[in-house]
């Protein structure tokens, strides 16, 4: 149950001391007041002020202060249009050697070492981020092999289907990067990379947090 603290005197016969309850017999008594009056909870968390208005007392607008705001309590659909807030982020690398196969069929890059993963969205088993706040995301990749080859790209794969192809790199290039902004549903929808090549022959894809990578971040919310 709330309570009512006087924090000042009143122009009032009888007065009001601090603490009492302010019945309708003192409230009629009552001359010309001219104090704020502090209503506080029975948590003492929500603290607002009755001021005085005309002779009547009106709650005072404070506005809202950081420290009225719980934690983690103001969601992404509450932020206004331009702000990203906390979304999740990513990034992970090959932590072994991988073979690339020939023939140009776009691999799945087993990603399993992670960087950070603000959100645990990325999975180091099925290689997959799938993160789980809707919204638009910078997806990052890149793949290198530890000699050269004709073609090689690097390609992004959203929900199993080519989504994002990167550059093509060839016989002095060993490096394929890609990027693209891409939406996500929040609960289903994955992103994977991959990498083909068609030297002829098995490439070597070289494990590394600088060689081959795959990060995202969360740029705006749904």
């Amino acid at each position: 149950m709330a309570t009512i603290t006087v924090t000042k005197g009143y122009n009032d016969p009888t007065g009001f001391t601090s603490g009492e309850t302010i019945t309708p017999a003192k409230l009629n008594s009552a001359q010309s007041p001219t104090a704020a009056i502090t209503f506080v909870t029975a948590d003492d968390t929500d603290d607002s002020t009755l001021e005085v208005s005309g002779n009547k007392f009106r709650v005072k607008n404070d506005g809202v202060v950081t420290a009225k705001i719980a934690d983690a309590n103001v969601t992404q659909a509450k932020l206004a249009a331009g702000v990203a807030g906390n979304g999740p982020a990513f990034r992970a690398y090959l932590g072994t050697n991988l073979n690339l196969g020939t023939g140009g069929a776009y691999g799945l890059l087993q990603i399993d070492t992670e960087t950070f993963d603000t959100n645990s969205n990325f999975n180091t088993t099925n290689y997959r981020f799938t993160p789980s706040v809707s919204g638009y995301y910078q997806i990052n990749g890149a793949v290198r092999t530890t000699t050269g080859t004709e073609f090689l790209v690097a390609a992004i794969f959203k929900n199993g289907s080519l989504h994002s192809l990167g550059d093509q790199s060839n016989a002095l290039r060993f490096v394929s990067t890609v990027a693209d902004v891409i939406y996500f549903n929040g609960s289903t929808d994955y992103v994977e990379l991959r990498a083909a090549q068609s030297s002829g022959v098995v490439k070597v894809l070289q494990a590394g947090s600088s060689t081959c990578y795959f990060s995202g971040c969360m740029v705006r919310a749904a």
